[in-house]
């Protein structure tokens, strides 16, 4: 893992659009295993703009893991992902309800829901009540595709997108405090999610088809009658 700043970030991603492997407006962030790690970064950094300057300034990690090919298996072998949590890659056929659970989703459905375009969103000790709240009241909106899980073993908080991943730990968030930390969420929303993968592109996120439990809040979007 490792730190990128985002002046950096903005003079590869302006190097990429003379070079015609970038595009004016919002650029899509579900690349294919063809785009370079250091390209989708470079990218989603761009995006973020002065969040992204604000993240690193607090200690938190920006990075585009290693693309993996996509497919379903029921259980899926964690030491084939190339990130934990794992942002690519095979992946349980069934993905959870959107919204913010109160124990932990497996990642094997997680990693679907990322597929479908959300935004997984794993919390650990360090991360306090008080912004749990600001979450759930602030960002958990229906029809937004966040599923927000705790995470034995983590301290601060990973928010992951497909074939992206930021980590703060739990001092980077006290450093950023409250606002700072919602609204990099926010921009980190807004410039990485609904961007599917081909294969799925035209399946709707919907309710999830996971069976197991309920998230303590649901923004999900009921499936449609047959």
């Amino acid at each position: 893992m490792y730190r990128f700043t985002a002046c950096a970030a903005i003079c590869i991603a302006a190097s990429l659009i003379v070079a015609g492997c970038g595009s004016t407006g919002k650029p899509s962030h579900s690349a294919s295993s063809t785009t370079s790690s250091a390209a989708r970064q470079a990218r989603v950094l761009s995006d973020l703009g002065s969040n992204a300057t604000t993240a690193d300034a607090a200690g938190c990690t920006i990075r585009a893991p290693k693309m993996l090919p996509t497919s379903h298996a029921e259980q899926p072998n964690p030491k084939d992902w190339s990130s934990n949590p794992p942002t690519s890659g095979k992946h349980n056929p069934q993905w959870a309800s959107w919204g913010r659970y109160a124990s932990p989703v497996e990642d094997r459905y997680a990693l679907h829901n990322l597929e479908h375009g959300g935004v997984a969103l794993w919390i650990g000790t360090g991360v306090s009540p008080a912004l749990i709240s600001r979450i759930d009241s602030e960002l958990l909106k229906p029809k937004l595709k966040w599923i927000v899980v705790p995470r034995p073993g983590l301290d601060g908080f990973a928010a992951a997108s497909w074939g992206l991943l930021m980590n703060c730990s739990a001092s980077a968030v006290k450093s950023l405090g409250a606002d700072d930390t919602m609204s990099l969420l926010a921009k980190w929303y807004e410039v990485t999610s609904s961007k599917q993968t081909i294969n799925e592109a035209k399946i709707p996120a919907y309710a999830g088809t996971y069976t197991g439990k309920r998230p303590v809040k649901d923004i999900s979007i009921p499936l449609p009658k047959q």
